[in-house]
Order: structure tokens, then C-alpha cells, then sequence
């Protein structure tokens, strides 16, 4: 990672070990981040809409600009990769994905063992960059066949994140349950919403498993 690593560290041993809330204007350089968020405000937060493919040209060059000036920037990544991949360009998408998902980590472990903060609170804005660049990557080494390092961080998440805004206790319980990404997939089925049936199955299993006793005692699911 680039040496502006260093200074981020420096951050880090100021702030809490228990909370972390992502402020990209603290942590990046100013005049870096507010450039970014007025090209957001220009297309009203939607960069995945643009017709004019120079002007979306132009468009991923300045996100890519964003991220070479400040590496550790994370929203301008994700912008990139709906961008790649809405256009379908697998490489490119899978670079960016890496390169996010370390940052992410990098942003939410608080010491040399890959511990992270207690709590990453889903409620403010810009942690959801983040948890979603952590659950991408997750999910990408699940693939790969990688299954430890994907179960490590989907439990960090639910950890960190007990009320499980994002839903990632389905993944792990896939996970733990032996299946593969696609047979997730699969079985979550084709829809923008948790069907009706996911649920009930993660009802049906999650108390077999112990990584999840303490999170059924928080959720009110067991005594």
C-alpha cells in the first residue's frame, strides 16, 4: 500500500477502538474528497445512468484520478465498480474489487492480528461504503473457494454490525451450511428482496451452529 498508509495510522491511534464512523473528509484530502462529492451532486448521485459514452469516459477517468490521489479513498472505488460492472468488464471490475476490499479492511482493523473495531455502525452513510466493500470481497473469495477468510469477515461484520442492516447472516449461514456461492445464489433467487422462504430456512438452521448463539440471544431467538 502507498505510504499515505502512514498517516492513516497516525488517525487510527487516535480514534476509539470500539467505534469507527468512516469520515472521508478527516481522513483524505479535502480538496480530493470535495471534488468527488460535486461531481456526485452534478449527476444527482447516479453515475450508472450517463448516455454519452465520452462523457462517461470522462467520468471513470475522474474517479480514477480520485482514487490515484487518494488510494485509500473508498466511495470513488465502488462508483467504479458499478460502473465496470454494469459494463460488464470483469478485469477491470475484479481490480478495483481487490483493491477496495484491502482498503476496507485497512480501514476497519484496529491492530496488527486483523482485529476490528467492536462496532461499525450501519447508520451512518459512509460506513455502508465500507461493509459493502467488505461483503463484495467476502463474497469474491467465497467464490474462489476461499471459505475461512470469507466466514471470518462475514462474522466480523455481524459482529460488528449486530442488527445486521445488510443481511450478511444469510451468507454465512450458506457458508457454514457447506454450499457454494452459486448454490447461494441460487437458492436466494432472482429477486431485489429476500424472499419469503430465506428466512424460514435460516430459522430452521442457524441454531445448529455456535457462531451464531450469541448473535440468537441478541435477536431474541433463543433463551
Amino acid at each position: 500500500m502507498p505510504s499515505q498508509r502512514n498517516t492513516l495510522d497516525m488517525i487510527k491511534t487516535t480514534a476509539t477502538t470500539t467505534t469507527l464512523i468512516y469520515e472521508p473528509i478527516h481522513v483524505h484530502d479535502k480538496k480530493v474528497v470535495q471534488t468527488f462529492n460535486d461531481l456526485m451532486l452534478f449527476y444527482e448521485y447516479d453515475l450508472f445512468h450517463i448516455q454519452d459514452k465520452k462523457e462517461e469516459k470522462k467520468v471513470l477517468q475522474q474517479l480514477v484520478n480520485f482514487i490515484t490521489a487518494e488510494p485509500y479513498f473508498l466511495e470513488p472505488m465502488l462508483e467504479l465498480l458499478g460502473i465496470f460492472d454494469m459494463n460488464q468488464e470483469k478485469k477491470q471490475y475484479d481490480a478495483i474489487l481487490e483493491h477496495a476490499y484491502q482498503v476496507a479492511l485497512f480501514h476497519v482493523t484496529i491492530d496488527k492480528n486483523g482485529n476490528w473495531y467492536d462496532l461499525i455502525p450501519w447508520s451512518h452513510q459512509e460506513n455502508r461504503s465500507l461493509i459493502r466493500a467488505l461483503i463484495f470481497g467476502a463474497e469474491k473469495r467465497w467464490m474462489e473457494g476461499k471459505t475461512d477468510e470469507a466466514k471470518n469477515v462475514f462474522q466480523n461484520i455481524l459482529k460488528s454490525n449486530p442488527g445486521d442492516n445488510p443481511g450478511v447472516r444469510y451468507q454465512l449461514l450458506a457458508l457454514l451450511e457447506g454450499m457454494t456461492f452459486k448454490e447461494f445464489d441460487d437458492h436466494m433467487g432472482d429477486s431485489d428482496y429476500v424472499l419469503a422462504k430465506i428466512p424460514i430456512w435460516f430459522d430452521d438452521n442457524a441454531k445448529k451452529h455456535p457462531e451464531f448463539k450469541a448473535l440468537l440471544k441478541i435477536w431474541g431467538d433463543v433463551e
